[in-house]
């Protein structure tokens, strides 16, 4: 073994296998004997010339931990480079060539005892699995770190994102191609073929060179007919790769298909002439890369109003948790639920995806109802006109639903069919002019829904508000409306989401927020996610010297964030005080920002919420200047 300390914190994982080797040993054991003491010298001298670490050996396996992924890569390329280079021949006459399959994942270990323990080497463990001899795959996370400093001739095979075999999250794999390496294009040995929803990939036009710029594009441009991966050529051809892949339809079943950014938009955008189009559309928008969610950190707890009268109060928690709105939809009879959160908790993006899974279940005919969404966001809910009275709830839906799908039946004879899930965004959000005006709007659609459920039975109805702002309950005596809240993350969920998506830098970060009170206002997913998504294009292996700079810069960012969430919140539930403090940090935010986008242009989705931000205060002080409130 290497001398020098074990690697700690973010460890590089390479296990190693040959592929074959219980035949060999059935049919070559003398010859196996001696092939395997030279493949354990090649392996463990590619090992330690890169500073690795062999922690274990399982027969023919080796488990080595490296400081630095690129270290893994490197000694791992060599290894196959000498497996390929080696005479085997040597060791008998019919003695067929190794073949040894690696893996490389970098993630958070436990090391005890010279061994390491945890879910990176059990992912690490899988990957070497799915691959085949001559192979060596690669997990995201290493992919983002070693994709600025690879050799000018290396480059990746992305085989897009796949399930591994017991673990229930799917990954982005990739393959390092390089001289001297076998050219295997076997598609990979995943425990199932993914999900629907996996199959659907849109390049992030963001992400340059990233993880998701080009996803599966060296494979799709070598593929050949019945391949794992497609790349559609135009809107036409994208259209029917995403029913295709959605349906298991075509020559290769199961396959992904890869949308351009341009694509998704167009699918998203056009006129749908059916329902099936209708669908298709809705999951070409809804794949975007900026709607991901990972359910591992989303907790939804129900609500159920008892009714005033309730000794124990209105509300009553269910015990049962969940971390997906539409299984949640499923355990419910109500007609109509309201998802409450904080700004930055994943309500619209929860919305989202209840859309973007029920038109992958129409187009794939799961459930005789084959339930129709409609998705629309409540900010636009005002009169046509300045000085016109607001439209009823049901004749606005109406109209909005035929401007957009002129050629679709209407609203009101697909509600009459009982097949509509009608999801209503941002319901804090409706224009209004003061507190009454703003209760007047709530009244007209409490009135609404009630007729709804009585004339339209079999809808459903999702709304979704910021908590602070639902002090008027749209349940009814006449129609009990549960509430759905999102569970802050926990200290568990921050810490396992920063390691999962920020292997090098999470412990870092951790460390620094643990106990703080910066933590408390920093459990929103998406606020996570944002930074995930301009720290990913600001790494060490993309931006080089200066992205120390700029993480001192996404620092700032996510304090300044809590001081104007802190601020606002307080400005909100008082009605007058922290408006000063709230604009003043929202504005140091927003220059913040802007400055940091001058750096590195990527850093967009930050910059947006320091504008929301700076709006959003704005236009509080003007409220409270006029002595109006909202909640």
């Amino acid at each position: 073994m290497t001398t020098g300390q074990l690697p700690t914190g973010a460890v590089s994982f390479l296990f190693t296998d040959i592929e074959g080797s219980t035949e060999r040993w059935e049919h070559h054991r003398e010859s196996m004997k001696a092939a395997l003491e030279r493949h354990d010298v090649v392996m463990r001298g590619a090992i330690e010339a890169h500073r690795g670490h062999v922690f274990k050996t399982v027969g023919d396996a080796f488990c080595a931990a490296f400081h630095t992924p690129l270290d893994a890569l490197s000694a791992a390329v060599d290894a196959q480079r000498a497996v390929g280079a080696e005479d085997w021949s040597s060791f008998g006459p019919d003695f067929p060539p190794l073949r040894v399959r690696m893996g490389i994942h970098t993630g958070v270990a436990q090391e005890r005892g010279g061994d390491y323990f945890g879910p990176a080497v059990n992912r690490t463990a899988r990957l070497e699995a799915a691959g085949h001899g001559g192979q060596v795959l690669l997990s995201m996370s290493t992919q983002q770190l070693v994709q600025g400093d690879l050799p000018t001739d290396w480059a990746l095979r992305d085989w897009g994102t796949h399930r591994l075999k017991d673990l229930r999250y799917a990954d982005r794999i990739f393959q390092i191609e390089a001289a001297g390496l076998a050219d295997v294009a076997t598609p990979l040995r995943t425990a199932t073929a993914l999900s629907p929803r996996d199959r659907i990939i849109v390049e992030d036009p963001l992400a340059e060179g990233g993880a998701d710029a080009g996803t599966a594009a060296a494979l799709a441009a070598d593929a050949g007919p019945g391949s794992a991966v497609s790349r559609p050529a135009n809107i036409y051809e994208a259209l029917a790769a995403t029913l295709a892949a959605v349906r298991d339809d075509g020559d290769a079943p199961g396959a992904a298909v890869v949308l351009s950014a341009a694509q998704a938009r167009e699918a998203a955008s056009r006129r749908p002439a059916n329902l099936e189009e209708y669908r298709v559309g809705r999951i070409a928008e809804w794949s975007q890369p900026r709607y991901r969610l990972d359910g591992r950190f989303v907790a939804l707890t129900l609500l159920v109003d008892q009714g005033d009268e309730a000794a124990a109060g209105r509300w009553a928690a269910r015990q049962e948790r969940y971390d997906d709105l539409g299984a949640l939809l499923a355990a419910v009879p109500e007609p109509a639920v309201v998802v409450l959160g904080p700004p930055g908790s994943g309500k619209s993006t929860l919305l989202r995806h209840l859309e973007l899974d029920a038109a992958i279940a129409g187009l794939r005919g799961v459930g005789a109802d084959s339930a129709i969404t409609f998705f629309i966001q409540l900010n636009q809910y005002k009169p046509d006109r300045p000085g016109d009275p607001v439209p009823a709830p049901g004749d606005w839906l109406a109209s909005r639903w035929a401007e957009r799908n002129p050629d679709l039946p209407a609203l009101d004879a697909l509600l009459a069919e009982g097949r509509m899930i009608l999801l209503l965004d941002a319901f804090n959000e409706m224009p209004a002019a003061g507190e009454r005006e703003f209760r007047e709007r709530v009244g007209l659609w409490k009135d609404w829904l009630v007729r709804l459920a009585q004339s339209r039975p079999g809808n459903r109805v999702v709304f979704s508000c910021r908590t602070l702002d639902y002090s008027a309950p749209l349940s009814t005596p006449a129609l009990r409306v549960p509430q759905v809240q999102i569970e802050p993350l926990s200290d568990a969920q921050v810490e396992a989401f920063l390691r999962a998506y920020s292997p090098v830098r999470g412990a870092d970060i951790w460390g620094a927020i643990a106990g703080t009170p910066q933590l408390d206002a920093l459990r929103a997913p998406f606020l996570w996610a944002s930074w995930r998504a301009t720290w990913r294009v600001c790494s060490r292996a993309s931006c080089g010297r200066r992205s120390g700079a700029r993480w001192s810069a996404t620092t700032r960012c996510l304090r300044w964030r809590t001081s104007w969430r802190a601020a606002t919140s307080a400005a909100w539930r008082s009605g007058s005080g922290g408006t000063r403090t709230s604009c003043r940090s929202a504005g140091r935010w927003c220059r913040a920002s802007r400055r940091w986008r001058t750096g590195c242009r990527q850093a967009r989705p930050m910059a947006r919420q320091a504008r929301c931000a700076w709006t959003t205060t704005r236009r509080w002080s003007c409220w409270t200047t006029r002595g109006t409130r909202t909640s």
